[in-house]
Protein backbone atom coordinates (compact mmCIF):
# COMPACT_ATOMS: atom_id res chain seq x y z
CA UNK A 1 0.00 0.00 0.00
CA UNK A 2 1.30 3.48 -0.92
CA UNK A 3 2.13 5.93 1.87
CA UNK A 4 -0.93 7.88 2.96
CA UNK A 5 -0.69 11.66 3.31
CA UNK A 6 -2.85 13.78 5.57
CA UNK A 7 -4.59 15.22 2.52
CA UNK A 8 -5.41 11.73 1.20
CA UNK A 9 -6.64 10.57 4.61
CA UNK A 10 -8.77 13.67 5.10
CA UNK A 11 -10.41 13.25 1.68
CA UNK A 12 -11.01 9.51 2.16
CA UNK A 13 -12.38 9.86 5.70
CA UNK A 14 -14.81 12.54 4.54
CA UNK A 15 -16.54 9.94 2.35
CA UNK A 16 -17.25 7.80 5.44
CA UNK A 17 -18.85 10.65 7.40
CA UNK A 18 -22.51 9.64 7.82
CA UNK A 19 -23.70 12.87 9.42
CA UNK A 20 -25.93 15.17 7.39
CA UNK A 21 -23.88 17.83 5.63
CA UNK A 22 -26.22 20.60 6.82
CA UNK A 23 -25.80 19.66 10.48
CA UNK A 24 -22.20 20.73 11.00
CA UNK A 25 -22.59 21.94 14.58
CA UNK A 26 -24.01 18.65 15.87
CA UNK A 27 -21.36 16.70 13.97
CA UNK A 28 -18.53 18.79 15.42
CA UNK A 29 -19.86 18.51 18.98
CA UNK A 30 -20.26 14.75 18.58
CA UNK A 31 -16.69 14.43 17.27
CA UNK A 32 -15.31 16.50 20.16
CA UNK A 33 -17.20 14.37 22.66
CA UNK A 34 -15.98 11.19 20.94
CA UNK A 35 -12.34 12.36 21.04
CA UNK A 36 -12.66 12.86 24.80
CA UNK A 37 -14.15 9.37 25.20
CA UNK A 38 -11.36 7.77 23.15
CA UNK A 39 -8.64 9.61 25.12
CA UNK A 40 -10.25 8.58 28.42
CA UNK A 41 -10.30 4.95 27.25
CA UNK A 42 -6.61 5.07 26.28
CA UNK A 43 -5.83 6.45 29.75
CA UNK A 44 -7.82 3.65 31.43
CA UNK A 45 -6.03 1.03 29.33
CA UNK A 46 -2.63 2.55 30.11
CA UNK A 47 -3.42 2.68 33.83
CA UNK A 48 -4.41 -0.99 33.83
CA UNK A 49 -1.26 -2.00 31.93
CA UNK A 50 0.92 0.01 34.31
CA UNK A 51 -0.57 -1.81 37.28
CA UNK A 52 0.13 -5.14 35.62
CA UNK A 53 3.72 -4.13 34.95
CA UNK A 54 4.16 -4.62 31.19
CA UNK A 55 2.60 -3.72 27.86
CA UNK A 56 0.62 -6.48 26.18
CA UNK A 57 -0.04 -7.09 22.50
CA UNK A 58 -3.70 -6.46 23.28
CA UNK A 59 -2.82 -3.02 24.66
CA UNK A 60 -0.85 -2.06 21.56
CA UNK A 61 -3.63 -3.25 19.24
CA UNK A 62 -6.36 -1.54 21.28
CA UNK A 63 -4.51 1.75 21.58
CA UNK A 64 -3.75 1.69 17.85
CA UNK A 65 -7.47 1.46 17.13
CA UNK A 66 -8.24 4.26 19.56
CA UNK A 67 -5.63 6.51 17.99
CA UNK A 68 -7.14 5.77 14.59
CA UNK A 69 -10.58 6.78 15.88
CA UNK A 70 -9.16 10.00 17.30
CA UNK A 71 -7.58 10.73 13.92
CA UNK A 72 -10.94 10.17 12.17
CA UNK A 73 -12.89 12.45 14.51
CA UNK A 74 -10.17 15.12 14.22
CA UNK A 75 -10.32 14.91 10.44
CA UNK A 76 -14.10 15.15 10.57
CA UNK A 77 -13.89 18.41 12.52
CA UNK A 78 -11.29 19.78 10.11
CA UNK A 79 -13.47 18.89 7.12
CA UNK A 80 -16.60 20.44 8.63
CA UNK A 81 -14.71 23.67 9.33
CA UNK A 82 -12.98 23.49 5.93
CA UNK A 83 -9.54 23.44 7.52
CA UNK A 84 -6.51 22.26 5.57
CA UNK A 85 -5.56 19.12 7.54
CA UNK A 86 -2.10 18.99 5.97
CA UNK A 87 -1.46 22.62 6.86
CA UNK A 88 -2.60 22.00 10.43
CA UNK A 89 -0.12 19.12 10.77
CA UNK A 90 2.76 21.19 9.36
CA UNK A 91 2.04 24.11 11.68
CA UNK A 92 1.89 21.76 14.64
CA UNK A 93 5.34 20.38 13.75
CA UNK A 94 6.68 23.94 13.54
CA UNK A 95 5.32 24.71 17.01
CA UNK A 96 6.83 21.50 18.39
CA UNK A 97 10.22 22.34 16.89
CA UNK A 98 10.01 25.88 18.29
CA UNK A 99 9.51 24.47 21.78
CA UNK A 100 13.07 23.09 21.62
CA UNK A 101 14.88 25.74 19.59
CA UNK A 102 17.83 27.58 21.11
CA UNK A 103 18.68 31.21 20.44
CA UNK A 104 22.26 32.52 20.20
CA UNK A 105 22.03 35.99 21.76
CA UNK A 106 25.78 36.49 21.28
CA UNK A 107 25.80 35.84 17.54
CA UNK A 108 27.87 38.48 15.78
CA UNK A 109 29.65 39.68 18.94
CA UNK A 110 33.34 39.30 19.79
CA UNK A 111 34.42 36.91 22.55
CA UNK A 112 34.93 39.72 25.07
CA UNK A 113 31.24 40.61 24.66
CA UNK A 114 29.97 37.04 24.65
CA UNK A 115 29.12 34.73 27.53
CA UNK A 116 31.82 32.00 27.63
CA UNK A 117 30.87 28.61 26.24
CA UNK A 118 32.76 26.74 28.93
CA UNK A 119 33.60 27.77 32.48
CA UNK A 120 33.72 26.46 36.03
CA UNK A 121 32.15 27.97 39.14
CA UNK A 122 33.17 27.24 42.72
CA UNK A 123 30.74 27.68 45.61
CA UNK A 124 32.44 27.70 48.99
CA UNK A 125 30.79 28.08 52.37
CA UNK A 126 32.56 30.44 54.75
CA UNK A 127 31.57 31.52 58.23
CA UNK A 128 28.01 31.13 59.44
CA UNK A 129 26.10 29.84 56.42
CA UNK A 130 27.72 32.33 54.06
CA UNK A 131 28.83 31.55 50.53
CA UNK A 132 31.41 33.04 48.22
CA UNK A 133 31.20 32.33 44.49
CA UNK A 134 34.31 32.20 42.32
CA UNK A 135 34.67 31.87 38.56
CA UNK A 136 37.23 30.09 36.43
CA UNK A 137 36.91 30.45 32.68
CA UNK A 138 38.28 27.60 30.56
CA UNK A 139 42.08 27.83 30.18
CA UNK A 140 42.34 30.66 32.71
CA UNK A 141 44.78 29.87 35.50
CA UNK A 142 43.32 31.82 38.41
CA UNK A 143 40.01 32.01 40.18
CA UNK A 144 38.08 35.28 40.11
CA UNK A 145 35.69 36.04 42.94
CA UNK A 146 32.34 36.97 41.39
CA UNK A 147 30.53 38.77 44.16
CA UNK A 148 30.19 39.55 47.85
CA UNK A 149 29.79 36.93 50.51
CA UNK A 150 26.08 36.26 50.78
CA UNK A 151 23.82 34.32 53.11
CA UNK A 152 20.18 33.29 52.88
CA UNK A 153 18.99 36.75 54.00
CA UNK A 154 16.14 34.93 55.68
CA UNK A 155 14.96 34.01 59.19
CA UNK A 156 15.05 30.36 58.11
CA UNK A 157 17.77 28.37 56.35
CA UNK A 158 16.47 27.83 52.79
CA UNK A 159 19.59 27.67 50.59
CA UNK A 160 19.08 31.00 48.83
CA UNK A 161 22.77 31.73 49.38
CA UNK A 162 23.36 29.38 46.44
CA UNK A 163 20.91 31.16 44.16
CA UNK A 164 23.67 32.35 41.79
CA UNK A 165 23.58 28.82 40.36
CA UNK A 166 20.11 29.64 39.03
CA UNK A 167 21.53 32.54 37.02
CA UNK A 168 24.28 30.18 35.84
CA UNK A 169 21.57 27.73 34.73
CA UNK A 170 20.02 30.47 32.58
CA UNK A 171 23.40 30.82 30.88
CA UNK A 172 23.79 27.04 30.44
CA UNK A 173 20.34 26.32 29.02
CA UNK A 174 19.22 29.68 27.58
CA UNK A 175 22.49 31.44 26.77
CA UNK A 176 21.10 34.44 28.66
CA UNK A 177 21.64 36.27 31.94
CA UNK A 178 22.16 40.03 32.38
CA UNK A 179 23.29 39.30 35.95
CA UNK A 180 26.08 36.93 34.90
CA UNK A 181 26.98 39.16 31.95
CA UNK A 182 27.62 41.96 34.42
CA UNK A 183 29.64 39.69 36.72
CA UNK A 184 31.73 38.39 33.82
CA UNK A 185 32.12 41.90 32.36
CA UNK A 186 30.76 40.62 29.04
CA UNK A 187 28.22 43.36 28.29
CA UNK A 188 27.62 44.04 24.61
CA UNK A 189 28.89 47.61 24.59
CA UNK A 190 29.53 47.63 20.84
CA UNK A 191 25.77 48.11 20.44
CA UNK A 192 24.75 50.85 22.92
CA UNK A 193 21.02 50.10 22.72
CA UNK A 194 21.57 46.40 23.48
CA UNK A 195 23.95 47.34 26.30
CA UNK A 196 21.43 49.79 27.73
CA UNK A 197 18.31 47.65 27.49
CA UNK A 198 19.23 43.95 27.36
CA UNK A 199 22.39 44.13 29.51
CA UNK A 200 21.41 47.05 31.71
CA UNK A 201 20.36 47.38 35.34
CA UNK A 202 16.63 47.04 34.68
CA UNK A 203 17.10 43.71 32.85
CA UNK A 204 19.35 42.44 35.65
CA UNK A 205 16.86 43.54 38.32
CA UNK A 206 14.05 41.83 36.43
CA UNK A 207 16.11 38.63 36.29
CA UNK A 208 16.71 38.83 40.05
CA UNK A 209 12.98 39.38 40.67
CA UNK A 210 12.09 36.44 38.43
CA UNK A 211 14.61 34.23 40.24
CA UNK A 212 13.28 35.24 43.66
CA UNK A 213 9.70 34.61 42.54
CA UNK A 214 10.49 31.12 41.24
CA UNK A 215 12.49 30.39 44.40
CA UNK A 216 9.48 31.11 46.61
CA UNK A 217 7.38 28.85 44.38
CA UNK A 218 10.07 26.15 44.57
CA UNK A 219 10.10 26.22 48.38
CA UNK A 220 6.41 25.34 48.36
CA UNK A 221 7.10 22.46 45.97
CA UNK A 222 10.03 20.67 47.64
CA UNK A 223 12.54 22.61 45.50
CA UNK A 224 11.25 20.71 42.44
CA UNK A 225 12.73 17.46 43.72
CA UNK A 226 11.78 14.43 41.57
CA UNK A 227 10.06 16.72 39.06
CA UNK A 228 10.65 16.54 35.33
CA UNK A 229 7.97 19.08 34.42
CA UNK A 230 6.77 22.40 35.76
CA UNK A 231 3.28 23.78 36.18
CA UNK A 232 2.34 25.51 32.93
CA UNK A 233 1.01 28.45 34.98
CA UNK A 234 4.50 29.01 36.41
CA UNK A 235 6.05 28.93 32.94
CA UNK A 236 3.40 31.35 31.66
CA UNK A 237 4.25 33.75 34.51
CA UNK A 238 7.95 33.54 33.65
CA UNK A 239 7.04 34.22 30.02
CA UNK A 240 5.09 37.35 31.02
CA UNK A 241 7.92 38.61 33.25
CA UNK A 242 10.48 38.55 30.43
CA UNK A 243 8.21 39.62 27.57
CA UNK A 244 10.07 42.94 27.14
CA UNK A 245 13.51 41.29 26.89
CA UNK A 246 15.30 39.35 24.16
CA UNK A 247 14.86 36.11 26.08
CA UNK A 248 11.11 36.28 25.43
CA UNK A 249 11.95 34.25 22.31
CA UNK A 250 13.16 31.29 24.39
CA UNK A 251 10.60 28.44 24.27
CA UNK A 252 8.92 27.26 27.50
CA UNK A 253 10.71 23.90 27.35
CA UNK A 254 14.08 25.63 27.53
CA UNK A 255 12.96 27.59 30.58
CA UNK A 256 11.69 24.37 32.10
CA UNK A 257 15.05 22.65 31.58
CA UNK A 258 16.93 25.65 32.99
CA UNK A 259 14.78 25.79 36.13
CA UNK A 260 14.52 22.04 36.79
CA UNK A 261 18.25 21.43 36.32
CA UNK A 262 19.25 24.65 38.08
CA UNK A 263 17.36 23.54 41.19
CA UNK A 264 18.81 20.06 40.94
CA UNK A 265 22.32 21.53 41.19
CA UNK A 266 21.21 23.97 43.92
CA UNK A 267 20.05 21.03 46.02
CA UNK A 268 23.37 19.26 45.43
CA UNK A 269 25.29 22.36 46.47
CA UNK A 270 23.21 22.74 49.63
CA UNK A 271 23.62 19.09 50.62
CA UNK A 272 27.36 19.15 49.92
CA UNK A 273 27.83 22.58 51.54
CA UNK A 274 29.44 23.85 48.36
CA UNK A 275 31.08 22.35 45.33
CA UNK A 276 32.00 22.94 41.72
CA UNK A 277 29.77 23.41 38.69
CA UNK A 278 30.90 23.21 35.07
CA UNK A 279 29.01 24.90 32.26
CA UNK A 280 29.63 23.43 28.82
CA UNK A 281 27.37 24.97 26.20
CA UNK A 282 27.10 23.71 22.66
CA UNK A 283 28.51 20.26 23.39
CA UNK A 284 26.44 17.28 22.26
CA UNK A 285 28.27 14.92 24.62
CA UNK A 286 28.01 16.89 27.86
CA UNK A 287 25.14 18.15 30.00
CA UNK A 288 25.19 21.98 29.83
CA UNK A 289 25.39 22.19 33.65
CA UNK A 290 27.16 19.59 35.81
CA UNK A 291 27.81 19.45 39.57
CA UNK A 292 31.00 18.07 41.18
CA UNK A 293 31.68 17.62 44.87
CA UNK A 294 35.40 18.22 44.27
CA UNK A 295 37.24 20.09 41.54
CA UNK A 296 37.09 17.96 38.38
CA UNK A 297 40.52 16.82 37.24
CA UNK A 298 39.63 16.76 33.55
CA UNK A 299 38.54 20.40 33.30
Amino acid sequence: MDRLTFIDYSAASKKTDQFKTDDDKSSIMYSLFSIKEEVDEVYRLALKEDLEGQLSDFFEEKVGKKLGNILWYTSSIANRLEFDFDKIAKKNLERCENRWRTIDYDKGYDNDESLPKKFMIQFKEVGERKVITSLKVYHDLEWLQMGDRIDDNSHIVDGYRYHDILHIAYVAYLGWSPVIRRMFKRKRKSKPEIDRVEDGARAANLEEALTAFVFEYAKRNDMFKDQDNLDIKLLKTVERLVKSLEVHSAPPKQWEKAIINGYKVLRQLSENKGGYCVVSRGSENNEPLTFYKDAPTNY
